[in-house]
């Protein structure tokens, strides 16, 4: 379903609809259909605008002045949502953005420019508080592999934890046999 086909078929609102992503990826629904839209990371973001849907004075747009710092990105609130209802809850967040700068991709407009990771130790200990120990972790990074001398260090240390993993990559990993050996 297009925007303009969804847009036509939804009854009118009488309530907001808030941007759960950036509002360019929605396309042609721009402003239209969103009354609110969100240009960021949702954590500079949320703060805010929940305090003003509290107080009934909803802003048409909530941009971020910078951009968010990997070191105190909070791990997933997981307590939040009903584990019966996803099939995998280990998701865990190493690093924001892509080096690459893919023309057809939306990670630079949605994160900023940079590739940013989070603290190795921080990741590590996240991951040893999961208590879905049989499930896999999903790495929920754009490419978990954009920082390569980074990505090496951490599968090294998370070989020990015995854990099975998938994220999603560049196609680049397979230029690099030690980086390709180390993820396995």
């Amino acid at each position: 379903v297009n925007a303009p086909q969804a847009q036509a078929e939804l009854p009118p609102l009488d309530t907001p609809v808030i941007s759960i992503t950036n509002v360019f990826a929605a396309g042609d629904l721009q402003n239209e259909l969103l009354v609110v839209e969100r240009v960021g990371e949702g954590e500079l973001i949320w703060p805010q605008l929940l305090v003003d849907f509290k107080a009934g004075k909803l802003q048409p747009v909530y941009r971020a002045k910078n951009q968010m710092n990997p070191i105190v990105i909070p791990e997933i609130p997981r307590h939040l949502y009903s584990k019966k209802k996803y099939l995998i809850n280990n998701t865990v967040l190493m690093s924001r953005w892509c080096p690459n700068l893919c023309e057809f991709c939306l990670v630079k407009r949605i994160y900023g420019p940079g590739y940013r990771m989070r603290q190795m130790e921080d990741i590590l200990h996240e991951i040893a508080s999961l208590k879905n120990d049989h499930k896999p972790l999903v790495f929920v990074d754009d490419n978990i592999v954009g920082n390569k001398e980074f990505a090496k260090e951490f599968f090294r240390r998370l070989k020990p934890l015995n854990k099975k993993w998938m994220s999603q990559c560049s196609l680049s990993i397979a230029n690099d046999e030690e980086l390709l050996i180390l993820a396995k």
